[in-house]
């Protein structure tokens, strides 16, 4: 009976709801962040400072340009598909050729720019980061796999995606180091490998379930390209702000203080956790509402996700040195103060990527992507400015600061053009009733062993469309509770 129940527990976040889906979002990057840290421990205790310097010089660039170059169409994927449904056959066909194109422009970029930025590595290093790049079109492949499940709201194999990738790497790292193989250069085979056979298999089941087709494929592409430069610079400012540091340091760091840089930035990671889970959930679900709606719904989700990772970062900040001795030994002791400001820079970071949920949603990604723009344009001179005097430290700081310049940003482009006061950072007492409501209707659906409900994708998301946007609308053209039918998305 206990075994039951425990199999029911975990069995209710499969219920179509927002809730349901961050917290099942949250379990994978949980999880996904326990499998990092190991794999960086076993990369940190064999390769030291010194290679785990080389390994980010290699690794860094197959994971920056493919990101740089996405010109927001992963997010103009999702959009389109949540707002035009029927023709998401034609919206993936017309994905799967830009990853194809933009994945070629990555390697060749590549291969013309790395030699020149990494000329104080050595040869190997400078050479395999180049044969690195041909992961590029991979790379893309998945970022539009990633938005149609969302957008498909199949967020179980989107998780799926999401934690079996490190848990091959961590299987290849364990093989590598028992037979005494583990070097700067296979632990990066290790880390790009398992993500190729992966993107293969999702590609074929997205095909299987919503088909792909080639239909007026300029017109789509047209269309997507008209929502992703204008969400471009939001997407841009998140990948640059995950990369642009490492990108930039490896002309001012030696590789011991590239290591310790890269682990403390891995670490403070942590500290991301529930902000990337809310997100992938958060522009689903209110795409396509009424600005009303989308605010209340940003919101709510700022105010939780706010105040429970500065509860964990604050916990991470305290036994900081205990952490990193533990994990990475006393060699990465000296990143203790520089993982706390990151640590900082993560929770505000991650406060600024939920706010700008609320204008992708509302098809108003433009301006302020332009001020965060700004904010953003301060990393590099501040690492120019501040690196060559204070070391790893200075980098530490340039990132924080152009992090607080984006979120004050963002605070005021909310009254500047919706018109409306910027989210609160303290709970309402609204937002503790509804946790304690949803919580307490999952628990009792686990309790009663009720049937997930499977709403038709294709019909509700034509209802949200088609309708004014009222909730009650949409709910009534959505299944009842307890009524199953068959998914379209075969």
């Amino acid at each position: 009976m206990k075994t039951l129940r425990i199999r029911r527990l975990w069995s209710w976040p499969s219920l179509h709801s927002e809730l349901a889906h961050t917290l099942r979002t949250t379990a994978a990057s949980v999880f996904i962040l326990a499998v990092n840290v190991i794999t960086g421990m076993i990369t940190a205790r064999v390769l030291g400072p010194d290679g785990r310097g080389d390994q980010a010089a290699m690794l860094i660039w197959s994971q920056f340009l493919p990101f740089v170059l996405t010109f927001g169409l992963p997010t103009a994927l999702l959009f389109r598909m949540k707002t035009k449904p029927e023709q998401a056959s034609a919206w993936y066909g017309s994905a799967v050729c830009l990853a194809a194109v933009i994945g070629l422009l990555a390697i060749g970029i590549g291969w013309w720019f790395i030699p020149a930025w990494l000329d104080g590595y050595d040869d190997q290093v400078v050479r395999f980061a180049c044969w690195s790049m041909l992961q590029a079109p991979v790379v893309m492949l998945l970022l539009m796999n990633n938005a149609v499940l969302q957008a498909i709201g199949d967020f179980k194999s989107f998780n799926q995606m999401r934690y079996l990738p490190p848990i091959f790497t961590l299987l290849l790292l364990c093989g590598l180091w028992g037979i005494g193989q583990l070097t700067a250069v296979t632990t990066v085979l290790a880390y790009l490998l398992p993500t190729v056979p992966l993107v293969c298999w999702m590609t074929v089941l997205i095909i299987h379930r919503i088909g792909i087709s080639f239909h007026e494929p300029l017109v789509q592409i047209r269309r997507l390209f008209h929502y992703g430069l204008r969400s471009y610079g939001i997407d841009l400012l998140t990948n640059v702000s995950n990369h642009l540091d490492k990108v930039i340091l490896v002309l001012y760091l030696s590789p011991v203080e590239l290591g310790l840089y890269v682990v403390a930035v891995s670490l403070s990671r942590m500290a991301q956790i529930l902000y990337s889970s809310v997100i992938v959930v958060l522009l689903p679900k209110v795409s396509g509402q009424k600005q009303e709606e989308v605010l209340r719904w940003t919101g709510r989700a700022f105010r939780i996700t706010t105040m429970l990772s500065v509860i964990g970062a604050g916990m991470a900040m305290w036994i900081a040195p205990w952490l990193l001795q533990l994990l990475y030994g006393d060699a990465f002791l000296s990143s203790v103060p520089l993982f706390r400001l990151l640590v900082m820079e993560v929770v505000i970071g991650g406060g600024v990527l939920v706010l700008a949920q609320g204008f992708m949603a509302l098809d108003r990604p433009g301006s302020v992507a332009i001020l965060q723009g700004i904010g953003l344009g301060l990393t590099l001179p501040l690492i120019m400015l501040l690196v060559p005097t204070y070391g790893m430290m200075g980098a530490g700081w340039a990132v924080l600061i152009a992090t607080c310049v984006r979120f004050v940003g963002i605070c005021i482009q909310y009254p500047l053009l919706l018109g409306a006061r910027p989210p609160a950072w303290w709970f309402y007492r609204d937002d503790w009733r509804f946790l304690l409501s949803r919580w307490n209707r999952r628990a009792q659906a686990a309790s009663a062993n009720e049937p997930s409900t499977h709403a038709d994708f294709v019909h509700q998301e034509s209802t949200r469309a088609e309708s004014t946007g009222d909730r009650q609308d949409i709910r009534r053209a959505s299944p009842e509770p307890n009524e199953r039918g068959p998914s379209k998305w075969k």
